[in-house]
C-alpha cells in the first residue's frame, strides 16, 4: 500500500522530494567546502586544538625552573614554534607595555577569554597578527626568525614576568563558528532557492494550463478536453473538469436541436395564420391580424435567436475589428442615418465578426431609436480594446442601467414593437461581449445623452497596423 503510494505522483511525493533534494544539494554544498576550502574549511581556532595544547605547554614552563625553559621551547611541534622570553629581556618588556593597552589587548578578546579560562589565573594574553596594531610589535621583539612579519602570534605571560611566543608559519585554524554558519545559511538558501523554483515550476505549470483551459471554454465550448497530466490531484481535477465540460457541450448540442425544432414548429402555424388571413375581406381587420403576425414573428425570432446563442456556434478568428464598425455605419447609412466613426483604420483582433457585428447593431439601433445618430469611438488602451457609442438623447434612469440587460426588460413600456422592442437586445449584446472575455456598461453622460461602452480584452493578435484616425 505504502509503495503505491509513493508511485503516485502526487503533490505529497513531490513535497517531499523537493525537502529531500534540498537537504542534499546543502550537504553536497557543505561537503565540497569542506573538502576544497582549504584551511578555511578547518575547524576554528576553539576547536583546532591549539589552544589546549598552549595551555599545557604554559602549564608545563611554568612548573619548570628558568634555566629548562629555553630547553623545552626548543622541543615544540613542527607545526607551531614557542619562544620563551625572560622577564629581563626587551621582548618582553616590550609586551609587558602592549599588554597593558587595553586597545591591543581587545583585539582577539575572545581567544584571550578561553585561554585565561583554562588557566585560572587570568594571565595576560597577547594575540598579534599581521596587519592589526598587535602586530605593529613584531620587529620591535627580536631578530629571531619566528618572528616574523607575515606570521600570526600570540604571546601568553608567566606569573614570573617572562612570556612565552607561539608563532606559526601559516594559518592552521578555520574560519570562527559566526561566519561558517553564515556560509552553510547561504549553501541552504541557495539549494533551496534552486531547487524551489525548479519544483515549484513543474508544479505550477498543471494550474496555468488548467486555468487557460478554463479561459479558453468560457469562450469557445466546443474546445477540446484538456489532457490529463501532472500530479494525481490535479489530474481528478482535470478528469472533473473535462466531464463537466462534455455534460455542458451536450447540453448545448441539445438545447440546439431542441430550438430549431421549437422554431420549425413555431412558424409553420405563423404561416398558416398568413396564408388563411388572405381570405379575410375587411381590410382593416387583415392588416391588423398581419401585423399581429409580424409581431409575433420578430418576438419567436428574437427570442430564439437569444436562447439559442449563435455566438457559441461561430469560431473565433482573426478580424478587422474598423471594418466591421465601418460596416455597420455604412449599414446604417444606407437607411439614412448618419453614423460617425473615429478611430484607427486597421485593427486586427481575435474574435467571433458576425456576434461582434450584432452587439455593435444592437447599441447603435437603441442609440437610432431612442437618442439621435450616434457616434462610435474605437481606442485601445492595453490591455483592453474599447468601443464607445455615444448618444444625445434622453439618457436613462439611474436605478435602471443595470436593468435593461435583465431579459425582456423595457423602459418603453407601451406593448408596441415599433417603439419598445423585445427587450433583448442589451441583454443579447451583453451575452456576446462576455463571452469574448469583455464587459459592456452604461453611463449617463454629463453634456446628455447616454454612453456605451465595450471592454474587450487585448488579445496576442491585436495589432494597430495604422494609427490614424478617420472620421466618416
Amino acid at each position: 500500500m505504502k509503495c503505491r503510494f509513493w508511485r503516485r505522483d502526487s503533490i505529497a511525493r513531490r513535497f517531499i522530494l523537493t525537502v529531500m533534494t534540498v537537504v542534499v544539494c546543502t550537504l553536497g554544498l557543505v561537503a565540497l567546502f569542506l573538502s576544497f576550502g582549504g584551511i578555511w574549511a578547518a575547524p576554528p581556532m576553539e576547536k583546532s586544538g591549539l589552544l589546549e595544547r598552549a595551555v599545557e605547554f604554559y602549564r608545563v614552563v611554568n612548573a619548570a625552573p628558568p634555566s629548562v625553559r629555553p630547553l623545552l621551547a626548543a622541543t615544540t611541534s613542527d607545526k607551531y614554534k614557542v619562544v620563551w622570553l625572560s622577564e629581563d629581556s626587551p621582548a618582553s618588556r616590550t609586551l609587558t607595555l602592549a599588554a597593558r593597552a587595553t586597545p591591543v589587548i581587545a583585539n582577539d578578546g575572545e581567544i584571550s577569554r578561553l585561554i585565561q579560562s583554562q588557566l585560572g589565573d587570568s594571565p595576560a594574553v597577547l594575540i598579534i597578527r599581521p596587519g592589526t596594531p598587535a602586530g605593529a610589535l613584531i620587529p620591535s621583539l627580536g631578530p629571531e626568525p619566528q618572528f616574523h612579519a607575515q606570521r600570526p602570534a600570540m604571546a601568553i605571560a608567566l606569573p614570573d614576568g617572562s612570556w612565552l611566543v607561539f608563532s606559526t608559519d601559516r594559518r592552521l585554524w578555520g574560519l570562527p563558528n559566526p561566519v561558517r554558519w553564515t556560509i552553510w545559511g547561504t549553501f541552504l538558501l541557495a539549494a533551496t532557492g534552486v531547487v524551489s523554483l525548479i519544483a515549484t515550476r513543474r508544479l505550477v505549470l498543471p494550474i496555468q494550463q488548467f486555468a487557460d483551459a478554463i479561459r479558453l471554454f468560457g469562450t469557445n465550448p466546443k474546445a477540446p478536453p484538456m489532457p490529463e497530466v501532472g500530479p494525481v490531484e490535479f489530474r481528478g481535477v482535470i478528469a472533473a473538469f473535462n466531464t463537466m465540460q462534455g455534460q455542458i457541450q451536450r447540453l448545448i448540442t441539445y438545447r440546439t436541436a431542441m430550438l430549431a425544432a421549437i422554431s420549425h414548429d413555431l412558424r409553420t402555424p405563423l404561416t398558416r395564420i398568413r396564408l388563411r388571413g388572405e381570405f379575410i375581406h375587411d381590410p382593416v381587420q387583415q392588416a391588423r391580424l398581419f401585423r399581429d403576425v409580424d409581431d409575433l414573428q420578430q418576438m419567436i425570432d428574437g427570442a430564439l435567436a437569444f436562447f439559442r446563442g449563435d455566438a457559441h456556434e461561430e469560431t473565433m478568428t482573426p478580424l478587422d475589428l474598423p471594418s466591421i464598425i465601418q460596416t455597420v455605419v455604412g449599414d446604417f447609412s444606407d437607411q439614412g442615418v448618419i453614423v460617425t466613426y473615429r478611430g484607427p483604420a486597421r485593427l486586427f483582433y481575435l474574435g467571433r465578426p458576425v456576434a461582434l457585428k450584432r452587439a455593435v447593431t444592437n447599441l447603435v439601433e437603441n442609440a437610432v431609436k431612442y437618442g439621435t445618430a450616434p457616434d462610435i469611438r474605437l481606442s485601445v488602451k492595453p490591455p483592453q480594446v474599447l468601443i464607445t457609442v455615444t448618444d444625445r438623447g434622453p439618457g436613462i434612469p439611474e436605478e435602471s442601467l443595470e436593468r435593461v440587460f435583465h431579459p425582456f426588460y423595457r423602459l418603453e413600456k407601451s406593448r408596441n414593437r415599433a417603439t419598445g422592442g423585445v427587450g433583448l437586445g442589451l441583454t443579447a449584446t451583453q451575452s456576446i461581449i462576455r463571452e469574448h472575455g469583455g464587459e459592456v456598461t452604461l453611463a449617463n453622460r454629463p453634456e446628455g445623452g447616454l454612453e456605451a461602452r465595450i471592454t474587450l480584452p487585448d488579445t496576442a493578435s491585436t495589432a494597430p497596423l495604422f494609427s490614424d484616425a478617420t472620421d466618416r
